[in-house]
């Protein structure tokens, strides 16, 4: 009796389970059918699961798109230029405050509360500014502003996985001659791949999904894809293939880098920040 009531609750569970994960899938499925569909296909009634014929059209009008290409461009050179500044800037910080207990027991509040304002804050007072230093429309200012937002939460996440780390252990490479700049990039380091790996994940979102601030400051020559995405809808049509194709796009190299990164990414989530 207690096994059948056992096996029932597991097969219960797996259902539950899979019927979440249809849920949650499905957006990701239509998106990627929707982008092999043609334009008669979008609004078909019934609703045409399977695109047939499956075709290329939106990709190839994607790509021979000089907008796209050069959004493309500006998203990788933003974003990677981001995750470095906030690499270089974070990392030292957060060893920092974790070992040397730098700006006091009050400091993360401090450093926080940038995260606390909603962005139509202070998205007129930086576009009136970018505009008046000469910095509109430069991938620089997206670069500056990113890292100053994005730094706040790196520094947190790290402080709590550097602070699991044994003081002995750094101690003992002290003592056999380590600086400690050899301890942090020798020992630390390599200790808190996990937490690098959900930094980075965090980071690259942020700042390659980033729609307000990009679509306030630039124009045509910074501008990244999500906001080219943006002109695909106008008054008179909405692209729906080329907008799918390019949501696809979009979402492709932050699906690449958590398959790269999945095997410290799940530890990273459950530890370290919950010291």
């Amino acid at each position: 009796m207690y096994q059948r009531l056992s096996r029932s609750n597991r097969l219960l569970s797996y259902a539950m389970w899979l019927v979440l994960l249809v849920v949650f899938l499905f957006p990701v499925y239509w998106l990627v059918a929707s982008s092999f569909k043609t334009e008669g296909q979008q609004f078909a009634i019934p609703p045409i699961w399977v695109p047939s014929p499956f075709t290329l059209e939106n990709y190839i009008d994607l790509f021979s798109d000089a907008k796209v290409i050069n959004s493309l461009k500006n998203s990788f050179l933003v974003a990677g230029m981001t995750l470095a500044a906030v690499a270089l800037l974070g990392i030292p910080a957060a060893y920092s405050m974790a070992r040397f207990r730098v700006g006091g027991s009050k400091m993360m509040l401090v450093i926080f509360t940038a995260r606390l304002l909603p962005p139509v804050a202070y998205i007129i007072p930086l576009f009136a500014i970018a505009r008046g230093l000469g910095l509109y429309d430069k991938q620089g200012t997206l670069v500056v502003l990113y890292t100053f937002f994005s730094l706040p939460l790196a520094i947190w996440m790290l402080v709590g996985f550097i602070a699991t780390i044994p003081d002995e252990i750094e101690d003992a490479a002290l003592i056999d001659g380590a600086s400690r700049l050899g301890v942090i990039w020798h020992v630390v380091l390599p200790l808190i791949r996990p937490g690098l790996a959900s930094v980075t994940i965090f980071m690259l979102l942020s700042s390659w999904n980033e729609f307000a601030l990009a679509v306030t400051l630039t124009a045509r020559h910074s501008r990244t894809l999500p906001v080219t995405m943006y002109t695909f809808v106008t008054n008179q049509n909405i692209a729906w293939g080329k907008l799918a194709a390019a949501g696809v796009l979009s979402a492709l190299p932050i699906v690449i880098a958590g398959l790269l990164v999945q095997k410290h990414l799940v530890m990273g989530l459950v530890s370290g920040s919950g010291k």
